[in-house]
């Protein structure tokens, strides 16, 4: 008998389509050599952050990075910077790395811990939730310039499986619906159980792109 790809292979034909033993459905990625133009192309580059990046659910990093209350570290993607932080009622949040004063970046370290935020620019603080703090000299400014009250941009900010994830647009669907995943499917990896020993941080002369498509099949 031939071997069918689209239909195996499978460890147990009897299981439920919602288990993780279940084939998975065939995904046609068609046979069409890809352009050259999409790994080296900085108008195509220009797209995908147009088009792809802004929508799609991003992993920021590992859960178990953030500890305590305070805990803080910047993920960065194309232009945008982040701080990823654990607020006072242990809840991660994702803010957009950049105070609504004056435009200053807020977070200078890649990580730390701190009881809010404060810029460097005008001292404005902020609490781990966004929500903002104090003003320096808030009677020297006009009250229309304050109202309404400026906090930090925030983006959707969810956990799943050890992993910390954030989505730039409000239209995207839900985490787990995006992922598109059987139940337990990633949390069988066990990396809500892992911790980070040391962060290293390495730069390669390489395109990423031929690393993950290494890994497709």
């Amino acid at each position: 008998m031939a071997y069918n790809y689209e239909h195996g292979p499978v460890v147990n034909p009897s299981a439920p389509e919602d288990s993780l033993e279940a084939k998975r459905p065939y995904i046609d990625n068609g046979t069409d050599v890809v352009s050259p133009d999409r790994y080296y192309s900085r108008e195509f580059m220009d797209k995908e952050w147009q088009q792809l990046w802004p929508r799609v659910w991003l992993i920021a990093g590992p859960r178990t990075d953030l500890r305590e209350p305070g805990d803080y570290f910047v993920f960065n993607v194309g232009p945008e910077s982040f701080i990823i932080t654990l607020d006072d009622n242990h809840v991660v949040r994702a803010h957009y790395n950049v105070c609504p004063h004056r435009g200053n970046q807020l977070v200078l370290n890649e990580r730390g811990s701190v009881p809010r935020f404060t810029c460097s620019f005008h001292s404005w603080s902020f609490e781990l939730d966004g929500q903002l703090n104090a003003i320096t000299d808030e009677d020297s400014f006009r009250p229309e310039v304050l109202c309404p009250r400026p906090q930090l941009s925030s983006v959707r900010c969810e956990e799943h499986a050890g992993l910390i994830w954030l989505n730039m647009d409000g239209k995207a669907p839900p985490l787990k619906e995006y992922i598109g995943l059987p139940e337990g499917y990633l949390e069988n990896y066990q990396l809500d159980q892992m911790f980070t020993v040391r962060h290293v941080s390495s730069e390669w002369a390489a395109n990423w792109k031929n690393g993950i498509d290494a890994f497709y099949e």
